[in-house]
């Protein structure tokens, strides 16, 4: 939460308790049904607004004044050589990427909540726009200590969170923040954003986002890739905590292991996906794959499946797909987009980026005449993937 949010929902948090009292001391609810209605609704928006604020403050400071808040948080800030340069010191520059110590973290989240519930309290008030100015960069530097690399002791447990821009990935930072809020730094936890066409380290071998590396101390003690909800983290680190281990594990779901493909299964699969039909020895797939492999990944947000269609199972069939190689694009759950035959490389990164970044309803199937036709290559491989598609569907329209 940013600080102008936290500031409208402190506003919305007064604006409910006013409302209430109003509502209690002159006993408006006999004169309206709807006023009784509106009081409930209230009573929800109090309750929401508060268990927020505590979740951002931790319930530090809520008991000072706006001055002595600014005078403790500047005071505990100067101390600390990692805010330095929020006062303007220039000689101890911030680095991003050096690792946290335990006690620094500490100070981040304590700091992070003060500047917050001052925020929240005076921000409005402040003639003072540099004392606005300051308290936010202190905000902002908290906020970056607390999700920076850590140096662990040899049994301090941490968290380290691969994520990129979707869907999951945002829960999954939400939760991560939440585990890090209630441990107040006993945990080391880093976030590392992974942007569109970067490759994590390759010595990682992360297939899918979000992916979180459990440790204790330099020691990593297991993987999970793939979404998972605030309940079974919080009871991963419980495991940790206790000195045991546990195993690797996956929440990442395959199009494959689908009972039946329909939209509400899709849209539990991801909100972007590819899939990417292909035959073994098909010559039009041959020179295809290299190209979709290459370029598929570029999109973190991006699901991506290979699927080698066999005699063994009808996948494609659910798609409409009769000849291969073939593309088909999924949006939340719905077919957007396909393309059917040979693709370059300009032409797949167009329908990426269509599909990716401008989120479009639909971008259209288009087709080449390479393909090999699915069902006569099952009968005869050799005379199958020879074919060439002569007769494109009327619906689709060439490459």
């Amino acid at each position: 939460m940013t600080l102008e949010e936290y500031y409208d929902v402190s506003k919305l948090y007064e604006l409910a308790a006013s409302w209430i009292k109003d509502y209690t001391e002159n006993d408006l609810g006999k004169y309206s049904a709807k006023l009784k209605k509106q009081h409930k609704e209230m009573q929800q928006l109090l309750t929401k607004t508060k268990q927020l604020i505590r979740e951002q403050s931790g319930g530090v400071g809520e008991g000072l004044s706006a001055d002595d808040l600014q005078k403790k948080i500047t005071l505990l800030a100067e101390q600390a050589p990692a805010f330095a340069s929020c006062f303007g010191d220039s000689k101890i520059p911030f680095d991003k990427k050096a690792s946290v110590s335990k006690e620094t973290t500490s100070l981040a989240f304590e700091l992070k909540k003060l500047t917050a519930v001052w925020y929240g309290k005076s921000s409005e008030d402040s003639p003072n726009q540099e004392t606005i100015s300051l308290i936010s960069s202190i905000h902002d530097r908290a906020k970056e200590l607390i999700s920076a690399p850590k140096t662990l002791g040899e049994s301090q447990i941490g968290i380290v969170l691969y994520y990129s821009k979707g869907r999951d990935c945002s829960k999954m930072l939400r939760n991560v923040e939440i585990i890090n809020d209630e441990y107040n730094g006993a945990i080391g936890v880093t976030c590392h954003l992974v942007n569109d066409g970067e490759v994590s380290d390759p010595k990682l071998n992360i297939e899918n986002f979000p992916a979180v590396f459990f440790k204790r101390g330099s020691k990593d003690i297991a993987t999970h890739e793939g979404y998972i909800s605030l309940s079974a983290l919080q009871q991963k680190v419980g495991v940790l905590s206790s000195g045991s281990n546990f195993p690797n594990s996956s929440s990442v779901k395959s199009v494959k292991g689908l009972k039946s493909v329909n939209k509400k299964e899709l849209y539990n699969l991801g909100e972007h996906l590819l899939f990417y039909f292909t035959i073994h020895n098909s010559g039009p797939c041959k020179k295809t794959t290299p190209i979709v492999e290459k370029l598929s990944n570029y999109y973190h947000k991006v699901k991506f499946e290979q699927i080698d269609v066999t005699g063994g199972h009808h996948l494609h069939t659910s798609f409409g797909v009769n000849k291969v190689p073939a593309l088909v694009f999924v949006h939340d759950g719905k077919v957007v987009g396909k393309h059917t035959g040979y693709i370059n490389s300009s032409h797949l990164k167009r329908l990426l980026e269509q599909f990716a970044i401008s989120n479009k309803k639909n971008i259209g199937n288009t087709t080449d005449e390479d393909v090999t036709i699915i069902d006569k290559y099952l009968k005869d491989p050799e005379k199958g993937k020879k074919i060439k598609d002569k007769n494109p569907s009327s619906q689709e329209k060439k490459a």
